[in-house]
């Protein structure tokens, strides 16, 4: 995401997704052999509209879409037209949630890390995107990703986050047993 991505132009988008879709087919091959299942994240660098592009010209279920709540802002998208692309391919997330300050005395948008809730991402709505839209739903990999600043305290804000997701999304999370948990 420091040199290319949607926003670079040294290399044209249509040459970077060529470069991405190349690549990552030749990726897909190992993983295949080895039982992996690659997960494309678009990570402040590429709207989902251009990963989904390299994910259908793979075209293989061996690639597939990590697909981060928050991240769409660094890209001028909208988290919830990005999740009605992503999810056909979903297989994992990074459920996180950002406070957007849009007005600043400086004229330029702010963009804040929250605690799931405590942010402007529609994280239900989300949710309910990936539960209808996904082929396997009860499959995904959830990952509560909080990135605090070191002021802030991110035992408050797992707990926090936690709560919101059990009070506000737990209709999405019932059947589900996590890692590690007996």
């Amino acid at each position: 995401g420091l040199r290319f991505g949607h926003f670079s132009r040294e290399i044209p988008m249509a040459r970077q997704i060529e470069n991405m879709t190349r690549n990552l087919a030749a990726l897909v091959k190992v993983a295949e052999t080895t039982g992996i299942v690659l997960a494309f994240e678009n990570h402040m660098d590429y709207r989902i509209s251009e990963i989904v592009q390299v994910v259908e010209a793979v075209d293989s279920p061996w690639l597939r879409i990590n697909y981060d709540f928050a991240n769409g802002y660094s890209v001028v998208e909208d988290q919830v037209e990005a999740a009605h692309l992503a999810a056909p391919y979903t297989v994992m997330t990074h459920i996180k949630d950002m406070r957007v300050q849009s007005i600043t005395t400086t004229g330029e948008p702010r963009f804040f890390h929250a605690p799931l809730g405590y942010g402007n991402v529609e994280i239900p709505e989300i949710l309910e995107i990936l539960q209808q839209k996904s082929p396997n739903p009860d499959s995904i990999s959830h990952c509560i990703e909080t990135c605090c600043l070191p002021e802030y305290d991110p035992q408050l804000w797992m707990k926090l986050s936690i709560e919101f997701l059990e009070t506000e999304c737990a209709q999405y999370f019932k059947s589900r047993t996590p890692v590690g948990a007996s």
